[in-house]
């Protein structure tokens, strides 16, 4: 079992060590950054779909809809041109600055199981 993790780590490691590979080659990075207000928004909506059950519960895709749509309001044009050119294949990397740490909030202790997020 020790092997096993351990093979795992590295293989993490690897893969981290080959994406900051991919990612200071790319010609065609970019970076999206994110002010105070856009950074404390993204970051209500994701503890909110923490909270409601991740992406496995019926109904996070309108939820998360919901709140794209929201966050897309507060987004400038510069921002939007970007991530569409994302969407479409055009920048094979973008680089996100000025988001939340996530330990600024207690992680739920308990979440509910994959069946019970499927069922609901």
């Amino acid at each position: 079992m020790v092997g096993l993790v351990m093979n795992q780590a590295v293989r993490e490691e690897n893969f981290k060590r080959e994406f900051a590979k991919s990612i200071e080659s790319s010609s065609a990075k970019e970076c999206l950054r994110f002010d105070a207000q856009q950074a404390q928004i993204l970051n209500q909506f994701a503890w909110e779909m923490a909270k409601f059950g991740g992406p496995q519960r019926a109904g996070a895709n309108s939820k998360a809809s919901m709140a794209a749509t929201e966050i897309k309001i507060l987004l400038s044009p510069a921002q939007r041109a970007l991530l569409s050119a994302f969407a479409k294949g055009e920048l094979p990397v973008v680089l996100f600055d000025g988001l939340l740490d996530s330990h600024i909030q207690d992680v739920p202790k308990e979440l509910p199981s994959l069946s019970e997020l499927e069922a609901s």
